[in-house]
């Protein structure tokens, strides 16, 4: 039992499976995070390498995401208790 108690993390690990619960939480509690506005115009979709990639409804949410994107990142870390997040890129929603 030890060893699987040793070898399960590292497993989760190598298969992904810490990403999908980030952006399960992530997506779960979006709107707490970022606030009502903001998560009817954005929603997170994908976190890889330390990026988290968010759909915008409109350049204009994209751009004012570029300025807020510092907090953003950090309010996300916080949250998630780790350093996780170490940027964010956005696309338009299709």
């Amino acid at each position: 039992m030890d060893y699987i108690k040793k070898f399960l993390p590292e497993f989760e690990k190598k298969i992904g499976f810490g990403k999908t619960k980030t952006i399960d939480t992530l997506v779960e509690k979006w709107e707490e995070l970022v606030g009502k506005t903001e998560a009817k115009n954005t929603l997170p979709y994908k976190v890889k390498d330390g990026v988290l990639f968010l759909a915008v409804e409109n350049s204009i949410i994209m751009n004012e995401l570029t300025y807020k994107k510092k907090d953003l990142i950090n309010k996300i870390n916080a949250f998630l208790k780790t350093e996780e997040i170490k940027e964010i890129k956005t696309r338009l929603k299709q």
